[in-house]
């Protein structure tokens, strides 16, 4: 359990880092907009 604890305050120290917050947002988007256009092509069979 110690090691959440630690995972949980690197995470903490890291998204206090000026522009970490942006970064995560447009990471986060990034990456449904890739989840929606695998769906998609598995959709129309081309993956």
């Amino acid at each position: 359990m110690s090691d959440r604890l630690d995972w949980n305050a690197l995470r903490e120290r890291r998204m206090a880092e000026p522009g970490a917050a942006e970064t995560y947002e447009a990471t986060r988007i990034a990456f449904e907009l890739g989840q929606e256009v695998r769906h998609l092509r598995e959709g129309y069979g081309w993956s």
